[in-house]
């Protein structure tokens, strides 16, 4: 296994690069998010190795590649532990809505971890301009069991209240139905 992580200014070419040389190496992508915030690409990927690849000359490829292209890239070869069956919890989707309120991340973050939920995906959008500006925030959490979830539903409720925004709390099958 080997996880790598991409930053640089966007343009076209930078995943067909990098996927090229993983395709070369005969690397099997298993996870990948790739964004564009403000004309900055960011990727995150997992790859899997060969039975048997020594990890270092793909770490080598992929840092050609991304001289080439013009982007920084960290490579790091994940340990046993790590690439094991990812067991975690049920999935749960968190939307909140509302005028943008300083902390407001941050606390629904350190209660999610409170609980004992874990952040997997957070996104962020803000649309309108001024007074009519829609500030939007989804998190997608680990929940490890139904009590956690019970737990930091209520802790929402008051949070929803104090930030006076509008808040979504579901599991994720609820969500894709």
């Amino acid at each position: 296994m080997i996880a790598l992580s991409a930053i640089g200014r966007d343009r076209p070419g930078i995943v067909a690069g990098l996927v090229r040389v993983l395709d070369e190496q005969g690397c099997r992508l298993e996870e990948t998010s790739m964004t564009r915030l403000a004309g900055d690409f960011a990727a995150l990927l997992r790859a899997s190795l060969p039975e048997g690849k020594d990890p270092e000359p793909v770490r080598v490829s992929l840092q050609d590649e991304a001289k080439r292209l013009g982007i920084q890239l960290t490579c790091r070869v994940p340990g046993e532990d790590e690439t094991r069956g990812e067991e975690g919890g049920r999935i749960h989707r968190l939307v909140l809505r509302g005028s943008e309120k300083p902390g407001a991340l941050r606390r629904v973050a350190e209660a999610a971890a409170r609980h004992g939920l874990n952040i997997t995906e957070l996104h962020s959008r803000r649309s309108g301009s001024g007074a009519r500006s829609v500030f939007t925030l989804t998190l997608q959490l680990e929940v490890p069991y139904a009590q956690a979830a019970h737990r930091f539903a209520g802790e929402l409720e008051t949070l929803e209240a104090d930030l006076g925004v509008d808040l979504e709390f579901e599991p994720e099958a609820k969500v894709r139905a």
